[in-house]
């Protein structure tokens, strides 16, 4: 069962994370030198991080059957809230990270955002359910900075077609 784990696309997209210390500072950077142009709430997203950093802390325990007993398999992160997380992570200016960091963190982010329409294409129940509405709204907000970041370089044309989907 320890193989089957592994095949989640979501904790996949987690693993390309870096180390908290380092999302950490990207958040910061992020917050100091990008929001002003889309008035995230600061308070709001770190409070929810650190959720997140208490789910990631959780382990499958060692009986774990991939059928919800233990708490990790309980908890999965929602993959809207990985695109805005990528999203903002790719964002940060050059300055501050490599180009080939902030193409990483682009194409986690749109990864993540193909797990989405799979996820509502393979259980279209799941579109109408309390996360999947809260997530929509993440999802949008993400669409956003990952149009800016195409458009950044560019790609404008790419980034209408992300803003029109």
């Amino acid at each position: 069962s320890q193989n089957l784990k592994n095949l989640s696309p979501i904790r996949d997209l987690v693993r390309l994370l870096p180390p908290r210390c380092e999302v950490e500072r990207l958040l910061r950077l992020f917050f100091a030198e990008c929001n002003w142009q889309f008035g995230l709430s600061e308070k709001w997203f770190l409070a929810s991080m650190r959720r997140i950093w208490e789910q990631l802390s959780l382990r499958c325990t060692p009986t774990c059957s991939l059928e919800g007993g233990c708490p990790a398999c309980k908890e999965e992160i929602n993959p809207h809230w990985l695109v805005l997380l990528f999203s903002m992570l790719a964002l940060v200016p050059a300055s501050e990270q490599t180009v080939e960091d902030s193409t990483k963190y682009f194409t986690a982010a749109m990864t993540a955002r193909r797990v989405v329409d799979d996820i509502l294409l393979a259980s279209p129940v799941y579109s109408t359910s309390e996360s999947a509405v809260y997530g929509s709204v993440l999802s949008c907000i993400a669409a956003v900075l990952l149009a800016i970041w195409q458009g950044d370089r560019g790609r404008l044309s790419e980034a209408w077609k992300l803003i029109g989907q």
